[in-house]
């Protein structure tokens, strides 16, 4: 896969999970990778119903597992109220973008 967006859920976040799907599924059309670590059943079955749930360790470990060649991360916490594309264009002239707050 070319674009996507990862984030994580774990016990600390995963009440959030369904108002981020919610908001971004509004104006967002990318793939979505939940990362999850000590989270319920359901939570994981909300995640499975709206992209690809992977179990990790280390937070770290996120960037090795990432499904895509270009990808946002997203607290669960933040919301998502725009679409994301003009991010992904920030690195289309061949630049790195890093670990940068970007507000639009």
């Amino acid at each position: 896969m070319n674009k996507g967006i990862i984030t994580i859920i774990n016990k600390n976040n995963e009440k959030f999970l369904q108002k981020w799907i919610d908001l971004y599924s509004l104006k967002n059309f990318y793939p979505v990778t939940f990362f999850y670590s000590n989270i319920c059943s359901h939570t994981i079955n909300i995640a499975k119903n709206h992209g690809k749930v992977l179990h990790f360790l280390k937070d770290l470990e996120i960037l090795l597992k990432t499904p895509y060649e270009k990808c946002i991360f997203i607290d669960i916490k933040c919301s998502v109220k725009n679409n994301l594309t003009p991010l992904f264009e920030i690195t289309e002239g061949g630049g790195e973008l890093g670990c940068q707050q970007i507000h639009f």
